[in-house]
């Protein structure tokens, strides 16, 4: 469980529980997703109160048996994303995602390194350049997909030995893969093919990849909705009416 084990690790997202203490959903970097009780966190002379935020990298340690672990200590580790606009809105949707693809103490470092590297991207991007924003986020997904066990298999067709062709055409079932297609219906082989080098330098495989994305997540999701999505639909909506 992390007892007491010194390691790097991300608010997910936090919530009040009781009158004086904190539900914090981690990403850690040796543990997976935890959820810890942060315990007198919301008093306004506790260490944790303006911490445990997202974006923010910590190192954190836990104790105790069971699935709510005590929070024993978190420390800044002098490195904080600050997000805004679309960058933020990106941010939260991701945590989203980890927060209800990630089960609990399934340990995958390299999942804590994807999300690290992305928050570096959106860092490094200039003002709300969306286009790179989006670049990155299919970059991100692409990886947590094939971390989960989910990656797609670009080259080939399903259940086949063919190699995907540039010029036909294939649709996709999750779970499954790619099969040929009538010409104009489904993904572009070109697309799926620059997909797999996360070569987005055309706006219509960055689309495509978009697409195929909310494919494969809306299927691991089920009923589940991913809330900063509507959110950020909902301001996009008022502001081209401002």
């Amino acid at each position: 469980m992390g007892n007491h084990i010194l390691q790097r690790a991300f608010v997910l997202h936090r919530r009040a529980y009781s009158e004086t203490s904190f539900l914090v959903e981690l990403l850690t970097e040796q543990s997976g997703r935890v959820c810890v009780i942060a315990k007198g966190a919301r008093g306004p002379k506790s260490p944790f109160r303006y911490l445990l935020e997202p974006f923010i990298l910590l190192t954190v340690s836990f104790r105790g048996k069971g699935e709510l672990p005590i929070l024993q200590m978190a420390e800044s580790l002098g490195k904080t994303f600050y997000l805004q606009d679309i960058k933020l809105f990106s941010g939260l949707y991701v945590n989203e995602l980890l927060i209800y693809l990630l089960h609990r103490h399934d340990a995958n470092p390299e999942i804590f390194s994807h999300y690290l590297k992305l928050l570096e991207r959106f860092q490094s991007i200039f003002s709300n350049d969306q286009r790179t924003i989006e670049i990155a986020l299919r970059i991100f997904e692409k990886s947590l997909l094939h971390e989960l066990g989910y990656g797609v298999q670009f080259e080939k067709e399903a259940r086949s030995d063919q190699f995907i062709q540039p010029h036909h055409y294939y649709h996709f079932r999750p779970g499954e893969g790619f099969k040929s297609s009538m010409p104009g219906n489904g993904f572009l082989g070109e697309h799926l093919l620059a997909i797999a080098r996360n070569d987005y330098a055309s706006d219509a495989v960055l689309k495509d990849s978009k697409r195929l994305m909310r494919m494969m997540f809306e299927f691991l999701l089920g009923e589940r909705t991913i809330e900063s999505r509507k959110l950020f639909s909902s301001v996009a909506s008022q502001e081209k009416h401002i």
